[in-house]
Parts: structure tokens; C-alpha cells; sequence
């Protein structure tokens, strides 16, 4: 059973809101739009990526010095190395990676390398 409520009066629960609801969104122009729940869920969290290098079609190579992938534009990640959560602070001689989101581009230290699994969680 659908009903109207205001988001003000209720706490949101993504995960209770059916994904053939449909949800009416006010712009800060003042304009109303609507849309099924699932559509602004698949705009709002986009799916991971997740490569084996050198193994997975599309994925960088051993050595290559970078990936970039345009559905990175513009977005902010958490990169997992080896299922490892990775951080933008790089000590000599350690691991970890730079990222570019204009460009779309990460940048690992070290290189990409043979067979490793990759994993690139979008928010």
C-alpha cells in the first residue's frame, strides 16, 4: 500500500523502500521529479569494480603504472588490493595508490601486478 510522507517526518530506511516505489524528489528549484526507487539507487550507488589483473578483460597489465575507468569521473572510492583496504597515504616502500577523479585515473604504488584482484567500491 503506497502512501505520501514527508521525509522531514520520517527517518529513511533505504533498504525498506520497495524498489518499484516511486519517489518524488523537489530540486532546489523548486521543480518535482519522480522516479522508481531503483533508478535512483543504481544513479546513487553504482556498481563495483572489481578486475584480476592481466586476467580480466579490460583490466590493466602487470606493470602498468595506472587504470583509468570513466565511470570514476567525478565520484569518490575505497580501493581494495589482495582484499586489502588501501589508503592514499604512501610510505616509501609501502603500498597504497593516488586518485585522479577528474581524469578517472588510479594510480597504485607499486604497479599493477600479474594476477593480483583488484576491488573499487563507488560512493
Amino acid at each position: 500500500m503506497a502512501c505520501e510522507q514527508n521525509i522531514l517526518d520520517i527517518p529513511l530506511n533505504a533498504s525498506l523502500i520497495d524498489p518499484d516505489e516511486v519517489v518524488i524528489f523537489t530540486l532546489p528549484d523548486g521543480t518535482s521529479v519522480l522516479r522508481k526507487w531503483s533508478v535512483i539507487l543504481g544513479a546513487i550507488t553504482p556498481a563495483d569494480i572489481e578486475f584480476q589483473v592481466g586476467v580480466t578483460p579490460g583490466a590493466p597489465s602487470d606493470g602498468d603504472p595506472t587504470y583509468t575507468n570513466a565511470a570514476l569521473i567525478g565520484k569518490r572510492v575505497r580501493v581494495f588490493r589482495q582484499f586489502l583496504k588501501q589508503t592514499t597515504l604512501v610510505i616509501a616502500g609501502g603500498y597504497g595508490y593516488s586518485f585522479n577523479n577528474v581524469a578517472g585515473t588510479i594510480t597504485p604504488s607499486p604497479a599493477f601486478s600479474d594476477e593480483e584482484v583488484w576491488s573499487i567500491e563507488i560512493y
